[in-house]
């Protein structure tokens, strides 16, 4: 996000400050970048001006975004992701946001989100789900590279090597209720795959 402003200004992008310069100055430009998830998204600009006339602008550009893939049913949902900048989930993660889906495709070159790397990177998703009856549920991942799903702590799709866009699944019985998936990913180079379904 970027503000030109003479006089003073902040900016608010779902409610988190981002740009504040709420002093007298002649025109200046500030500028933040912030990750947003796909969706609606709610900025809030005040401004002031003091005398000599008064500049406002606002705009902003896509860069590093991760790409969507579209008409999916099932997908995994309510997430945490823990982002690293190594590709084994070592140390303390560098980013950690609420993914709504598991659902992601990262050109080459592009970063899952700030502070990330463009390659050599790994996520550890945690996710509640409910079922709402007792049955059995097939799970469904297509990455690249790597990637470990389990159910409840039972290691359900064990994917864990550098390869292009693949597919596998498997099946768990599942009782009515509360269940947390785990997704344990990473990528190495040349764009980066993520989705995790459930039907």
């Amino acid at each position: 996000m970027r503000v030109e402003n003479s006089g003073g200004s902040f900016l608010l992008v779902d409610g988190n400050l981002l740009i504040w310069a709420w002093y007298d100055q002649g025109p200046s430009t500030y500028s933040n970048p912030i990750y947003l998830n796909a969706g609606w998204h709610t900025i809030r600009v005040e401004y002031y001006n003091d005398t000599l006339g008064g500049t406002a602008q606002v705009s902003y550009n896509l860069t590093g975004t991760a790409t969507y893939y579209s008409s999916v049913s099932g997908l995994v949902s309510n997430c945490t992701g823990e982002y690293y900048n190594n590709t084994d989930l070592s140390g303390s993660p560098a980013l950690v946001r609420s993914d709504a889906v598991i659902n992601f495709y990262w050109a080459p070159g592009v970063s899952p989100g700030i502070g990330i790397n463009t390659g050599y990177y790994s996520v550890r998703w945690t996710c509640a789900i409910s079922t709402a009856t007792a049955g059995g549920h097939t799970f469904t991942v297509l990455t690249d590279d790597g990637m470990n799903v389990w159910v409840d702590g039972n290691y359900l799709i064990s994917a864990w090597q550098d390869q292009s866009p693949s597919t596998y699944s498997n099946s768990i019985y599942l009782n009515a209720g509360a269940h947390v998936v785990r997704v344990e990913y990473y990528n190495r180079t040349m764009g980066g795959t993520a989705r995790v379904t459930m039907n």
